[in-house]
């Protein structure tokens, strides 16, 4: 297993465990709050309150092809 990924003469330490990471176009946070109030989600429930769950803004213009890119 590589120490560290370089991208753009950048590096960045590889995870010391497994990550995923969920990319939904159009989607705000406030969908999985409510699934969470309304007890439809526990399992992502238990990942927010592990500090699992975190919302990112994207750092590119917000248009699906692009970002499929």
């Amino acid at each position: 297993m590589p120490q560290s990924l370089t991208v753009n003469d950048r590096a960045y330490a590889w995870p010391a465990r497994p990550c995923a990471v969920m990319c939904v176009d159009g989607f705000d946070m406030a969908y999985i709050d409510a699934a969470i109030e309304a007890g439809r989600a526990p399992q992502l429930a238990a990942l927010r309150e592990a500090g699992q769950v975190q919302g990112a803004k994207g750092a590119m213009p917000s248009f699906t092809n692009p970002n499929n890119l």
